[in-house]
């Protein structure tokens, strides 16, 4: 993961991949809707047997992962600093997750952090241009 500042424009530049990676993600759940509600309105709905119930799980889940990228994630390459609220810090099971809180709900993943220098890099550029640092 690259990660420029722009202290010039207060903006913050990040290349790793999560656009392209989440755009494949929810082209996916369309392709699983669509399959979903093709099999369900082209098959027999008059007896609703142990496949179209699949189906149906699969649509229900497809939809509340499309509501989930849509309105909780965010994949932007370039964040103003006035668009940031917070850099959380999640430890699970020893394993440390990065993410920016957005000010608008949403929250951009940091997923591509390697090792403790890259950590140490990330929590020193956040707290010079004075973004908070929260821990979960």
């Amino acid at each position: 993961m690259q990660l420029q500042v722009d202290e010039q424009d207060k903006k913050i530049l990040i290349k790793d991949g999560a656009k392209t990676q989440n755009n494949l993600l929810k082209f996916l759940m369309f392709l699983n809707l669509g399959n979903a509600l093709l099999n369900l309105f082209l098959g027999q709905l008059d007896s609703l047997g142990s496949i179209q119930y699949l189906w149906i799980f699969v649509a229900l889940i497809s939809v509340v992962l499309l509501y989930w990228f849509f309105t909780k994630k965010s994949s932007a390459g370039v964040l103003a600093f006035a668009e940031i609220d917070s850099l959380q810090e999640k430890d699970r099971m020893g394993v440390k997750r990065f993410s920016l809180k957005l000010k608008n709900g949403k929250v951009r993943d940091l997923t591509t952090l390697k090792n403790s220098d890259e950590i140490a890099n990330i929590k020193k550029v956040f707290s010079r241009i004075q973004i908070p640092i929260t821990q979960k």
